[in-house]
């Protein structure tokens, strides 16, 4: 997994990341997806969709998206 400091803090998930690469890296990340309206683990486009895109898509903020994934 790759990490990328923002603001002093060290973040597992960023917005470039594919949604895919997002399911595989955490058993929880399901949970967030669902809590912020993103049905990704039935999306074909987990593969190749980001997590910026996803949210833009779906209507939700992609800042409070990353904060929930980056407590985990």
């Amino acid at each position: 997994m790759s990490y990328t400091i923002q603001g002093g803090e060290i973040m597992n998930f960023h917005k470039d990341m594919t949604i895919e690469e997002v399911l595989y890296s955490d058993d929880n990340v399901l949970e967030v997806f669902e809590k912020h309206g993103l049905p990704c683990s039935t999306c074909s486009g987990a593969v190749s969709e980001t997590l910026e895109i996803a949210a833009r898509v779906h209507g939700c903020s992609l800042l409070e998206l990353l904060k929930d994934l980056n407590k985990l």
